[in-house]
């Protein structure tokens, strides 16, 4: 008898350990997931203040002459009001909205692209995303954000006589990339499609970076919890694959891609590593070997430039200021890159492109 109660207790004890652990792993890793999720969504991307940021190697739009003329626009995206500044030419052959990458704002590294564009003869509809530079927003949400506020500035052209009448191009870089890409599943219609280092999925690429920065076993447990939160609270386009909507669709579309890009390897997690999947016949491929991220649509020669003069100029700064100097010292040290060199333009990538926007 006593051995039958002692069996019996010892069955509830391990029953109570059991459960004890499904629940810790269940709430623990709800509550992980949705602590990743605001640390990262749950605040501004970006701000206009950080177009001060140092170091700063690269152009900006302050630095660029064609840019300094432009219209302010606003349109909503949901509950918030969003920014775009509107460059215009006197015979403007066609439209280009432009969408920045994560953590940036228009007037950043990808007004590099932007005064190409405008010097091709295009108006240049170059927005801010939520939560980012002018535009509102207490929270970027997620990289599904950047589809929704294209189509919404999609809408904005609509409504603009002058501007609804352009062939329409849309142009993005990572998370601006993904977006142009996604938003033709939102009824979006566009001529020209080109994408910058685009990833293929947001809640793949966010899977990704749980991987990059936290232990891969703490990754493996923790992702099934990760893909119920997201089912329960991130809206259905969280999981829109862009390669999928380019395939779905007869849009014109010319993805570029760096090969050693960390953030969106040129792998299954990017557009580009999709490329063989893509049945869309008017897709279209740029490869860039020794490019990055930031800037993939820059030069090697910009990147020797800034690899073996200005990285070692800085290091000398640095070393000079480690408190990082005052606003003049580091408004010193600026005026001394040549911007030029720095933020030149891959002219093999910018040909080809202007080729595939002629045909």
């Amino acid at each position: 008898m006593k051995a039958k109660k002692k069996h019996k207790r010892w069955w509830i004890i391990t029953l109570s350990v059991v459960i004890g652990l499904v629940l810790l792993y269940g709430v623990g890793g709800l509550i992980a997931s949705a602590a990743a999720c605001h640390a990262i969504f749950g605040k501004r991307a970006s701000s206009l203040s950080d177009l001060d940021h140092f170091p700063s190697f690269y152009a900006k739009r302050a630095d660029i002459s064609s840019l300094e003329k432009r219209e302010d626009v606003s349109f909503l995206s949901g509950e918030n009001t969003l920014t775009g500044h509107l460059y215009r030419t006197d015979t403007p052959k066609g439209l280009v909205l432009a969408a920045h990458g994560m953590s940036s704002q228009s007037d950043w590294e990808d007004a590099e692209y932007q005064a190409w564009f405008l010097e091709e003869g295009y108006d240049v509809l170059a927005i801010d995303l939520t939560a980012s530079g002018a535009s509102e927003g207490k929270e970027s949400k997620g990289l599904w954000q950047s589809a929704y506020d294209v189509a919404s500035a999609y809408q904005y052209i609509q409504t603009q006589d002058d501007l609804a009448v352009l062939p329409l191009t849309l142009v993005g870089h990572s998370w601006g990339g993904y977006g142009v890409l996604a938003s033709l599943s939102l009824g979006v219609q566009a001529e020209y499609v080109v994408s910058f280092a685009a990833f293929d999925a947001p809640r793949t690429l966010m899977k990704y970076d749980m991987g990059r920065y936290t232990n891969s076993f703490l990754e493996a447990i923790g992702s099934p919890m990760f893909d119920w939160y997201m089912d329960w609270t991130a809206p259905s386009g969280d999981k829109l694959s862009a390669s999928e909507v380019i395939s779905s669709s007869k849009t014109k579309v010319f993805c570029v891609q760096g090969g050693k890009d960390v953030a969106v390897p040129p792998d299954s997690l990017s557009v580009y590593g999709n490329k063989d999947r893509i049945t869309n016949p008017n897709f279209t491929t740029y490869f860039s070997p020794n490019a990055g991220h930031h800037g993939v649509w820059r030069s090697d020669a910009s990147r020797d430039y800034v690899k073996t003069v200005v990285d070692p100029a800085y290091q000398a700064y640095q070393a000079k200021h480690p408190d990082g100097g005052s606003k003049e010292e580091q408004a010193a040290f600026r005026s001394c890159i040549d911007l030029t060199r720095s933020s030149e333009l891959d002219a093999s990538l910018f040909a080809a492109l202007r080729e595939f926007l002629s045909n």
